[in-house]
């Protein structure tokens, strides 16, 4: 494993983000977003691969399904569409239902050039309310810029996985054009600026994708749309049940670890911190972590998350790494659950299972939203850009 010396790294990827997002030409830009509209997947292909996905899953065992059964469900043919901040489409949400209700969810990439075909299996039920988030988003515009129109609304990853409404106004008296952003939960205001020094913000993840991965995340999406075709034919020509797994998993862990919701919006590193110190025996309250981490206002760096591990939890060789598979593999099979730190968003997960299938994939309790908290199966094959993981070891 590669350590990394107390906050080193965060700050050298939040300055290359800020410096991605401050210094991209213009004509380069708009050939990234010709590169990503020209590769959108169809809502028909999208919704193929959801259910295949629903399919191979139960058939799997459902792994990390707690206290439910997806035996039967469905996927719900309209997905929510998730846009990046800048206008392109990026996520297709399917709802999988069960009984006429939400049961879960599956997230599917809207654009080849994001590499996976299926980006989470989430194992909560779709608590996003997008109308009611979009009314909210209207009345804080309102309420902000009294003297501006609404030109248009649009529900958006605004600090992935962070979800949330961008409003475009419109200055009666300037003409000028603005955008605000609003929370998709708790419908608080997210400052237009890049997120950094543990203070919210937005990005894109379109514009912050490595120019050099793009040609071959879409020959990489390609290949599992193969592999997916490849399913559909076997279990047709073969008469498979639909109930019986192709795609046999090589290996899976998951550890038995309850989801703590953060109990304020920048409480996601000491809910994280709860999780692991209750996976092993110990009960904190968030306030109390919270106050070992040295939680400000605006977040939790990681020295201080490095603090409560080290000296509350007794892990004394608690310590920061760049992400590689193996390396949590080993963690989780060693019993060690470990916190995922997102510095493109400021965000702090639990690392608490693997999955290899189609993909490699990681089982991550988040924090996220404020009080409610998600459970879902992340592709992690292109998600280790602007991450570190803590080893509580």
């Amino acid at each position: 494993m590669k350590q990394i010396k107390g906050m080193q790294l965060g700050a050298v990827l939040a300055a290359m983000l800020l410096l991605s997002m401050a210094f991209v030409p213009a004509a380069s830009a708009k050939n990234d977003l010709d590169i990503v509209e020209n590769n959108y997947v169809a809502i028909e292909k999208a919704r193929e691969h959801a259910t295949i996905t629903l399919s191979e899953f139960v058939a799997a065992g459902s792994p990390g399904l707690k206290n439910t059964d997806w035996n039967g469900a469905t996927i719900n043919p309209d997905p929510l569409i998730i846009h990046d901040i800048n206008g392109k489409k990026l996520f297709y949400q399917f709802s999988v239902e069960k009984e006429g209700k939400s049961v879960g969810s599956i997230k599917t990439s809207a654009s080849k050039v994001l590499g996976e075909s299926i980006r989470t299996i989430g194992l909560k039920p779709l608590i996003l309310d997008s109308d009611v988030a979009l009314q909210m988003a209207k009345k804080n515009a309102k309420e902000n810029y009294k003297n501006s129109e609404i030109t248009s609304t649009t529900l958006v990853s605004y600090s992935y996985p962070k979800i949330g409404i961008m409003v475009q106004l419109r200055d009666l008296n300037t003409n000028k054009e603005q955008r605000m952003f609003v929370d998709a939960y708790d419908y608080s205001t997210v400052p237009e600026k890049n997120p950094e020094n543990n203070e919210p913000g937005v990005w894109s993840l379109y514009d912050n994708m490595p120019d050099d991965e793009k040609v071959k995340r879409i020959s990489a999406w390609e290949e599992n749309d193969k592999k997916f075709r490849e399913i559909v034919e076997k279990k047709s020509s073969n008469g498979i049940e639909s109930s019986k797994t192709l795609v046999t998993t090589q290996s899976s862990n998951v550890l038995d670890i309850s989801l703590f919701a953060q109990e304020q919006w920048n409480y996601c590193a000491p809910a994280v911190g709860q999780m692991v110190a209750d996976y092993f025996g110990v009960s904190h309250t968030q306030n109390y972590i919270a106050g070992r981490m040295g939680t400000t206002s605006t977040g939790t760096n990681t020295i201080g998350m490095l603090n409560y591990y080290r000296n509350d939890l007794g892990y004394s060789n608690s310590n920061e790494y760049s992400i590689v598979w193996q390396d949590m593999v080993d963690m989780i099979d060693a019993g060690i659950p470990f916190a995922i730190i997102d510095y493109s968003a400021n965000h702090v997960m639990t690392g608490a299972g693997y999955s290899i299938w189609l993909y490699n994939d990681i089982y991550i309790l988040d924090p996220y939203p404020v009080n409610q908290g998600d459970t879902y199966w992340e592709t992690t094959d292109y998600m280790f850009f602007f991450r570190n993981n803590i080893y509580i070891q």
